[in-house]
């Protein structure tokens, strides 16, 4: 499991302890506010200035450099390839080697909305399926396209709606080859956790923990959430019932993709 803190990003094993493995370049003078380990962990990619610059570290290293300005970035994802992927709402879609060059990335046509409507993605194990929240008016619509490649670079086809009851998206994760994670709300209610069936489109919501901002899936399919509490950040996981402090930090994240 990893964490951000300030210009860090933090692994964290059982007994707690905590390694700093990636750090935001210190001229760049930046908190981290997401981040993403790469399908074969050689490398983290981050957004940082809050959600307007994407850093990036080379195979192996720390230390980790801006490499994009935007203006409202989403948590990086990476790609079966071993790509960067990260959603600028209003802007549209970005992505780029894993040595920074850019990358051309592209959105088929959908019927709810373009690339710049995209404010949240989360990419399923296989490094292929991608799902999307777009935001539409006041509510937000969750999807599930599928990654294809190119001469010319990616391209998401095949978007489609998984279910019609979710209005709020803070967060997603893909939770099991079939399963989707959300940290919402449905029909305006209050923010809860809610699990997608993706083939089904069925349900499985409990009430999410105070301060809820982010999620993530760890090891065993175990649920943690980073929660704020004003200017305290800690990563919760729910035991037989109540949630518990797990450690310092925001924003947790796990090996996603894996090669």
């Amino acid at each position: 499991l990893y964490s951000v803190s300030g210009g860090n990003i933090s692994q964290f094993v059982a007994s707690g302890a905590a390694t700093i493995v990636g750090r935001a370049n210190m001229g760049v003078g930046q908190d981290i506010s997401s981040a993403a380990i790469s399908p074969d962990r050689k490398q983290f990619a981050a957004v940082g200035q809050a959600g307007k610059q994407l850093l990036l570290s080379a195979a192996n290293e720390v230390v980790m450099n801006p490499i994009h300005n935007g203006s409202s970035m989403s948590r990086p994802v990476w790609t079966a390839r071993n790509e960067v992927v990260v959603a600028d709402y209003g802007v549209g879609l970005v992505a780029f080697e894993s040595d920074g060059t850019p990358k051309k990335i592209q959105l088929d046509t959908t019927p709810f909305g373009s690339a710049s409507d995209i404010k949240a993605m989360s990419v399923a194990k296989d490094g292929v399926r991608v799902a999307m929240v777009f935001r539409s008016g006041t509510s937000d619509v969750l999807t599930v396209g599928t990654m294809s490649w190119t001469d010319v670079g990616i391209s998401i086809v095949g978007t489609h709606r998984i279910e019609q009851s979710i209005t709020q998206v803070s967060d997603l994760v893909w939770s099991s080859v079939h399963s989707i994670e959300v940290l919402g709300s449905t029909n305006n209610s209050s923010t809860s956790l809610v699990g997608i069936d993706i083939g089904t489109g069925q349900l499985a919501s409990s009430l999410a923990p105070a301060g809820a901002q982010t999620i993530a899936i760890g090891a065993n399919a175990s649920v943690y959430v980073g929660v704020t509490d004003g200017n305290q950040s800690a990563i919760v996981k729910q035991e037989f019932g109540p949630w518990v402090k797990v450690t310092d930090g925001a924003a947790p994240f796990a090996l996603v993709v894996a090669k």
